[in-house]
């Protein structure tokens, strides 16, 4: 399939539930349309949930309160 070209490449995914520390928990999910495999999908859940544990580390630096929203 790699040599027919991109669009025959198939999708990469990466799902993943995670919490940090007391916050609530959430779940992830990317998907990469032909991206050919799951490398580059898992790359960037990886930056977002840092970035998320900087927010949360250092959102009293922010001067703002980051609501979690509520599951009714």
């Amino acid at each position: 399939k790699r040599t027919l070209g991109k669009t025959y490449l198939e999708h990469g995914w990466f799902v993943a539930n995670f919490r940090y520390k007391t916050e609530h928990p959430y779940t992830i999910a990317v998907l990469i349309e032909h991206a050919g495999s799951a490398h580059l999908p898992t790359v960037i859940a990886k930056k977002f949930i840092l970035a998320y544990r900087h927010t949360i580390e250092h959102r009293h630096e922010y001067h703002v309160q980051i609501q979690t929203p509520t599951i009714q």
